[in-house]
């Protein structure tokens, strides 16, 4: 089967028309670099093909915001429902439909309301095409499932989870396909009220982060940052405790290493990996009994006892 180039095009240029959103950092970042005084001025400036040092920095706008993204992949999916699994487009593909958009017009909305319109060169099409990741693909026993999910009637997730496996920088080994696939199974059969179904894309995105370095032992991996989370959480409590007993002038003569670690981003970090291990059944038993507190044992039997479950 061949990619809808041509299809792809037409909705490509009809949404970079209609418009996509700039960033405020990256907004904020391009006027401290061009000094610019305000929106006006650096869309003046992002315009002049003279302006050479402004011309360079319209590439930090030309990435698919979200919600562009995101359409595009609800269009691809509408493609696979009617036309069958669709091939990841190559690089000769990739430099046809760039050569397509050549003289494209983008519509860029700032944060202030205002509106930049560019018009693409064949070399900024290609850039901005690449970015859609329209070459990257993902396992197929996770499409159908997904494809499983909408057919059911639950759209709502089901491009925005495409959207993530396709972004995804991990190797799409059989232990990972696997444990995607676990995961997704595990959070969507769980009740509509449930944390592993309202919180079912936050888990997909950190564990596809998760995953770029986890290796194959993918439980094991998921124990020990369990373990690394806790004891972060142990020093970010014993900091605290230092700052509230010693000023920064007593810390410092004592030599005490400040540690910045927040609180609040390892615990929503942890709980994100408790459902994990919920959803895909569990950390090894090995790591469980590890976790157990022998310290309650008052004799060699209740240590066994606690040992053995």
């Amino acid at each position: 089967m061949t990619f809808p180039l041509e299809q792809l095009e037409a909705k490509l240029r009809g949404m970079l028309h209609q418009g996509m959103r700039l960033g405020e950092s990256t907004v904020k970042n391009m006027l401290q670099i061009l000094a610019a005084k305000d929106a006006q001025e650096l869309a003046s400036r992002l315009t002049d093909h003279e302006d050479a040092e402004a011309w360079s920095m319209r590439d930090l706008a030309l990435f698919p915001d979200h919600e562009f993204a995101l359409t595009v992949e609800a269009w691809l999916l509408e493609q696979e429902t009617r036309l069958g699994e669709l091939p990841a487009v190559n690089h000769q593909e990739l430099t046809d439909l760039a050569a397509m958009l050549d003289h494209a017009v983008i519509i860029l909305r700032l944060p202030d309301q205002s509106r930049v319109q560019l018009v693409l060169d064949v070399e900024e099409a290609f850039r901005f095409v690449t970015r859609l990741n329209l070459q990257k693909t993902f396992p197929s026993l996770i499409k159908a499932f997904l494809a499983e999910l909408r057919e059911a009637g639950n759209t709502d997730l089901v491009p925005a989870v495409r959207l993530a496996c396709r972004q995804a920088r991990l190797t799409w080994t059989t232990a990972n396909e696997t444990f995607v696939l676990n995961l997704l199974q595990g959070c969507f059969a769980a009740d509509e009220n449930d944390a592993l179904r309202r919180q079912t894309l936050d888990l997909v995105q950190w564990c596809l982060r998760f995953l770029e370095h986890a290796g194959e032992d993918i439980p094991g991996a998921l124990a020990r940052r369990r373990d690394e989370l806790l004891k972060n959480l142990d020093q970010a409590e014993e900091m605290e405790r230092i700052r509230k007993k010693y000023n920064f002038e007593t810390r410092r003569m004592l030599g005490i290493v400040e540690q910045h670690l927040e609180e609040t981003a390892l615990q929503d970090e942890l709980a994100l990996v408790e459902l994990v291990a919920r959803a895909t059944g569990g950390y090894p038993s090995q790591y469980q009994v590890m976790r157990k507190n022998l310290g309650e044992a008052r004799t060699m039997g209740d240590m066994h006892d606690i040992m053995d479950g």
